[in-house]
Order: structure tokens, then C-alpha cells, then sequence
């Protein structure tokens, strides 16, 4: 049986990001040691995917993980 994976449909971002990205994402959440450290990051992650759907003129919303 397999664990869960990182896909489409639970990963934000995930049809902007090429392949390499979405491996080093994988690498940096599976690394994570912290709740703290994962919000960080995933806010940082939802900041870089909201620039380049805007820059796509997609619309892509999502709320902070920090709260």
C-alpha cells in the first residue's frame, strides 16, 4: 500500500510547477521537522504560486497557513 502522495488535487500550485519544481517541493515538505517551519514555508511556496498566476492571469486564491 502507498502512502500519500503529492498530486493536483492536494497540492497548491501544482500546474504551475514543472516537474524538477514539484520534486524539490516534495523533497522540502517530507524534510520539514517543524510546524513552524512548514507554515513558513508554505506561505512562501502560495506567495511564489500566486506571482506566477497572476502573471498567467489565473485565478488563484488561498489563505495564509500561519493562523
Amino acid at each position: 500500500m502507498r502512502g500519500w502522495q503529492m498530486n493536483r488535487d492536494n497540492t497548491p500550485g501544482w500546474p504551475m510547477m514543472n516537474r524538477a519544481e514539484r520534486r524539490e517541493h516534495h523533497a522540502k515538505m517530507m524534510a520539514m521537522s517543524d510546524h513552524a517551519a512548514c507554515t513558513a514555508y508554505m506561505d512562501e511556496h502560495h506567495a511564489k504560486m500566486a506571482e506566477r498566476a497572476k502573471e498567467r492571469g489565473i485565478d488563484y486564491k488561498l489563505t495564509s497557513f500561519a493562523k
